[in-house]
């Protein structure tokens, strides 16, 4: 009985011992959400909104491909969302430089997290109105953004 005993104690720590090293992924980059009452354009910035983007009424994933120059916002058209609902946007950027990804409406100002490489955030909706999407590339030379966000 006692052989028994040290038998399944050895096999469960040996269990135990095993699983800790499995490695974890958080879904979301542990980024700080950067508010700003401000929805205006940072000064010296010009502002880009995107032209082509496509009528997808029933898409809630929108892909995003853009070229981004220096000191340059690039946004989306603006697209009604209620409160209680959900923005989850995610790019990755090249070469790696610094920018601010996030949300901006005018109800609100602007929700964002900086990074130089990839963002996947998700912001939640506290207030229903129109909102866009927007890169702002704090770099001095011209960035390409990939990535994709929900509607």
């Amino acid at each position: 009985m006692f052989v028994k005993k040290v038998l399944m104690i050895v096999f469960v720590s040996v269990i135990y011992l095993i699983n800790l090293n499995i490695p974890v992924a958080a879904e979301e980059n542990e980024q700080d959400i950067i508010f700003s009452p401000n929805w205006m354009l940072e000064n010296g910035y010009k502002e880009e909104v995107e032209e082509n983007q496509e009528i997808l009424p029933f898409a809630t994933r929108v892909n995003v491909n853009w070229k981004v120059g220096l000191k340059t916002e690039k946004k989306t058209k603006t697209f009604h969302k209620n409160a209680g609902s959900k923005i989850t946007v995610e790019a990755s950027v090249f070469p790696t430089k610094k920018i601010r990804i996030g949300i901006v409406a005018k109800s609100i100002g602007r929700m964002y997290v900086e990074t130089t490489d990839m963002a996947k955030k998700t912001f939640n909706i506290k207030k229903t109105g129109e909102y866009s999407v927007f890169v702002t590339n704090k770099s001095d030379s011209t960035i390409h953004v990939v990535g994709n966000y929900t509607k």
